[in-house]
């Protein structure tokens, strides 16, 4: 216990040291009294596994522990990642707040005003779905996916959307976003998520850098030299390594279609009841819910029960 805290990277005393001088350490800083005081039977191979954590942990995704800024940011963002899916609940009571306000675009300005607010609304959070959909399309298995517990990286997507800008994802991710924050009809809750979004994503797109330069180097180096994280530089666009892929966008993202209905849908029925109303009729409201429900169904059977939308190495 005396050694593993003394020796293995992200201690005080190995912070810093590179890796053959904390294998020296174990090497000719364990003596058979050191072994003794701390437990350990004499002869055992005791300074092996030593060297073996050391080495394993130097190769760990996860950042040594430190105290700069920017270890501070990726060590928050491994955090974030593993539960970025349930996170962005949190803005659930702002979301309560502003329906319950009173401020709404449609009681301000009026119907017309509303209306084209919300057709815009919807427009803007299913351009987020198609451009998750043009970009998941493309790429291979292992990439682009939605795990949660560590980062996967089976290859680096360097083409396609890719070749624009290193998060895509991320960019389509905020679209959809921010289309169904703005059916609230409140600006103060479009500028509050957003600055929210940004930096909650900023710190998983610092982590999940530090992992993809740990694991490609001078590959990940060179490619991030040349493309902005979120903002493209210019529009010079390399086309993707692997043709679109249907089956593989309508097997990944029918459930962000779900979301995108089940979310845009149940702000309607709360609008119309307690946030000011909606220029969208009731009846409009219901079909268009459960079109997505028996869409959503009858896409997760066909995807677990046959082999339609499989796609060879896509998923």
């Amino acid at each position: 216990q005396l050694w593993a805290f003394v020796l293995l990277p992200g201690s005080e005393a190995a912070a810093g040291q590179p890796l053959a001088d904390q294998v020296q350490l174990v090497e000719g800083g364990i003596t058979d009294r050191d072994r003794a005081c701390a437990g350990i039977t004499i002869g055992s191979d005791f300074d092996g596994l030593i060297k073996e954590e050391i080495l394993s942990n130097s190769q760990s995704s996860k950042p040594l522990r430190g105290g700069t800024l920017s270890e501070t940011m990726v060590q928050q963002g491994y955090w974030l990642f593993r539960w970025r899916s349930y996170l962005p609940m949190i803005l659930i009571p702002l979301v309560i707040l502003a329906l319950l306000q009173g401020e709404s675009i449609t009681e301000q300005f009026g119907s017309g005003m509303g209306l084209m607010w919300d057709a815009t609304s919807l427009l803007v959070a299913w351009s987020g779905l198609l451009l998750r959909i043009v970009i998941v399309g493309a790429v291979p298995k292992g990439t682009s996916g939605r795990n949660t517990k560590t980062q996967q990286a089976n290859s680096l997507n360097r083409t396609g959307p890719y070749s624009l800008v290193r998060h895509p994802i991320y960019v389509a991710n905020f679209v959809v976003f921010l289309g169904i924050m703005m059916l609230a009809q409140s600006m103060w809750l479009v500028l509050i998520a957003s600055f929210a979004y940004w930096l909650y994503y900023e710190r998983i797109i610092c982590a999940e850098e530090d992992f993809l330069a740990k694991k490609f180097g001078a590959v990940f180096t060179e490619w991030a030299s040349e493309t902005n994280t979120l903002i493209p530089r210019n529009l010079r666009w390399v086309p993707s390594e692997l043709n679109f892929s249907l089956k593989n966008a309508i097997s990944r993202e029918y459930s962000t279609m779900f979301l995108i209905v089940s979310a845009t849908a149940v702000l309607f029925w709360v609008r119309r009841f307690h946030g000011g109303g909606t220029s969208f009729p009731l009846t409009a409201t219901i079909s268009y819910f459960f079109i997505g429900v028996i869409l959503y169904l009858s896409l997760h059977i066909v995807k677990k029960r046959t082999n339609w939308l499989y796609a060879a190495g896509r998923n």
